[in-house]
């Protein structure tokens, strides 16, 4: 089977894929058929005023958009940082719709340099 055929990987899984990269890598892009992301652990000072733990999704690619992968595979980003103590910070979101996207779910917007705007997710 093709990777383009490929069904998506189940958040859970997903979810082990990238605990199981981040154990090894401080970055690495992960790919699962037409979805490819760019993941980083860092810190940050600046995001809740002091220094956080955060799992950075700094690139996303989707071939084909409008199916809900990315959706999926956030879910597995956030399910990832909750298990870790840490928070989810997405760079440079650019697409207004995007931005929209990340507010509903409950993502907390912020300066991302040069003028774009940045989103981070702390669960309490």
């Amino acid at each position: 089977m093709s990777s383009s055929k490929r069904k998506p990987i189940p958040p859970v899984a997903f979810a082990k894929a990238l605990r199981e990269t981040a154990a090894v890598a401080r970055n690495a892009w992960i790919k699962d058929g037409p979805l490819s992301v760019y993941i980083r652990k860092s810190e940050r000072m600046f995001v809740l005023g002091k220094r956080v733990h955060t799992i950075d999704v700094a690139n996303v690619t989707v071939r084909t958009p409008g199916q809900g992968l990315f959706t999926l595979y956030l879910h597995g980003v956030e399910c990832l940082a909750a298990t870790r103590g840490s928070v989810v910070y997405v760079e440079n979101v650019i697409d207004e719709r995007f931005r929209e996207f990340f507010r509903r779910r409950g993502y907390t917007e912020c300066e991302g340099g040069f003028g774009t705007r940045s989103f981070y997710l702390e669960r309490k």
